[in-house]
């Protein structure tokens, strides 16, 4: 049980890439996390900031995960929304 409880917690605290999530981070900052969506970047892009703040890399796929207040200025910039299944295997 104790294992079960410990393999949870490390979901929800390190993303897919290793590193501490946005997630787990706007809690640590006391706010209040809303859902991930994933935006794909442009291409040359590797790192962005975000409006909150965090410094992001985009994954290997072109593709950065990030809040829906994070990702609002960038699709408006042009950024691209990713839906799930819709990324190539």
């Amino acid at each position: 049980m104790i294992d079960a409880v410990k393999q949870f917690q490390d979901y929800l605290i390190v993303g897919r890439d290793g590193t501490l999530s946005q997630w787990a981070e706007e809690i640590r900052r006391g706010q209040i996390p809303g859902p991930l969506v994933r935006l794909r970047a442009p291409r040359g892009v590797s790192h962005v900031q975000l409006f909150s703040g965090l410094h992001r890399a985009v994954a290997n796929d072109g593709t950065v995960e990030m809040t829906q207040s994070d990702a609002a200025p960038l699709l408006n910039a042009g950024w691209l929304r990713v839906e799930a299944g819709s990324l190539p295997a």
